[in-house]
Parts: C-alpha cells; structure tokens; sequence
C-alpha cells in the first residue's frame, strides 16, 4: 500500500482566498472519522466515510 503525501501547508499557503478552510476540514474529519469508527461495518459508517473523503478533498481541492 502507498500514500500520496500532500503538503496542506504548501497548498494553504497558494491558495489567497480557499473556499473550504483546511483546518475545519481536518477538525470535521476528526469527528466524521469517530462517527465511522462508532458504526464500522454499517451502512451509515460507509456513509460517513464517503463524506468524510469529500470534505477533505474539497478542502485540499482535489476534487
């Protein structure tokens, strides 16, 4: 397994005025992700999850 490492300093930094703040991003994450861990296997965990991958590649604009 690998992992695109993403510098968010570096993008937050080029980005004037972001649409999405990273740092909620990452905040709302952190919640999204105990939420899923609450409810592994279930459909709402998959759910969350989905939205959880959405919030941060909006954040990071990744689309």
């Amino acid at each position: 397994m690998s992992a695109e490492v993403i510098d968010l300093w570096e993008r937050a930094r080029l980005r004037a005025e972001p649409e999405f703040d990273v740092w909620t991003a990452v905040d709302v994450a952190i919640r999204d992700l105990r939420e899923i861990r609450a409810t592994w296997g279930s459909d709402a965990g998959f759910e969350r999850l989905v939205e959880c991958e959405t919030t941060l590649r909006r954040a990071i604009n990744l689309g």
